[in-house]
């Protein structure tokens, strides 16, 4: 259940502030560990790329934008859309072509500390992502 006084906070990459990604690239890691859900807005503008859903548990940031290794651990991550119920796979992500409009994504945060996106294949357009945390941890 997500409470409407939730905060909503807009997913940057690259630059602290750069709202839109507009190239290859990861996002700045996002604080979820006192979230159990967290929905995730997607809204493109002409958008053709791949977006994947990336997570971590280790104590300090990661860089999503650095292989994963022992020391910057983190793994893409198993999303439900939130309109039809089917799962995204971490792997494979969202491909979009030419994509104008928005999507709705959930995530079981419950044992996530950290939370990202990366972004690959972009050949044109943007896309911005809000972040609503959800319930919280007692």
């Amino acid at each position: 259940m997500y409470n409407t006084a939730s905060p909503i906070e807009r997913v940057t990459f690259g630059t602290p502030g750069a709202p839109f990604g507009s190239a290859n690239g990861a996002s700045n890691p996002m604080l979820v560990d006192d979230d159990e859900l967290v929905e995730i807005t997607i809204i493109t503008a002409g958008f053709t790329g791949t977006l994947k859903v990336a997570s971590s548990d280790q104590e300090t940031a990661p860089d999503f934008a650095a292989t994963s290794a022992d020391t910057n651990a983190w793994t893409t991550q198993l999303c439900d859309d939130d309109v039809d119920g089917s799962s995204i796979l971490g792997g494979t992500g969202i491909a979009f072509s030419a994509n104008t409009g928005v999507r709705k994504l959930r995530l079981n945060a419950d044992l996530i500390k950290w939370l990202g996106f990366i972004l690959s294949s972009v050949s044109a357009g943007t896309i911005k992502i809000d972040v609503k945390h959800g319930s919280r941890k007692a």
